[in-house]
């Protein structure tokens, strides 16, 4: 990388970088050749960005760690905002939908996370794992339980699912379709 960035008239003035399986190691930290790579790509004027699906909190400790300015993206697209400054573009779900996603979850015992701009509400508990155990501890006061009414009535801009039966999770998707039809994007990430 060293190479290409000093032998060559770099066009790219920015790199959208994801967190998970990219920047961090599975102990959720920067490896010292990553934090490198990124000091190379910033001394080169190249704007690093912060994209990824975890909401903007899990985001400030390594933007302060690399010593970014620009924007992070976070809650897969559904927030933009420049740490400590301003808030550039949320997206977030009509509240009717997050009430219904968030009670046919419930009525399916699907385990069901919400983002938003404060933290991640969980408002059921099925099918639990340590790797949900290890994004609430990582999270701490940012992630609370809550009623699918209360939760359901906040401005979410992501929902995320968790169930490890695919034929319920494909009739949990069937039942969000019969409600909404196509107007939500179902991502299956396995």
């Amino acid at each position: 990388m060293k190479n290409y960035l000093e032998n060559s008239t770099c066009k790219y003035r920015l790199a959208g970088i994801d967190l998970d399986g990219t920047l961090l190691d599975g102990k959720k930290n920067i490896s010292a050749a990553n934090f490198a790579a990124v000091q190379q790509l910033l001394s080169h004027g190249i704007t690093v960005v912060l994209a990824t699906g975890r909401i903007y909190q899990q985001t400030i400790r390594y933007y302060r760690e690399l010593g970014l300015k620009g924007p992070v993206v976070t809650s897969n697209g559904a927030s933009v905002r420049v740490p400590f400054r301003s808030t550039l573009q949320e997206v977030n779900l009509q509240r009717a939908v997050s009430r219904d996603v968030l009670q046919i979850a419930k009525d399916f015992k699907i385990t069901a996370l919400s983002y938003h701009r404060e933290g991640i509400h969980i408002t059921s508990f099925h099918d639990w794992n340590d790797n949900m155990d290890l994004h609430r501890r990582d999270l701490g006061s940012f992630v609370k339980r809550g009623s699918v009414l209360r939760t359901g009535n906040r401005d979410l801009q992501k929902i995320l699912v968790f169930c490890p039966d695919p034929i319920l999770l494909r009739d949990f998707e069937q039942a969000v379709a019969g409600q909404h039809g196509s107007s939500l994007t179902v991502d299956r990430n396995c």
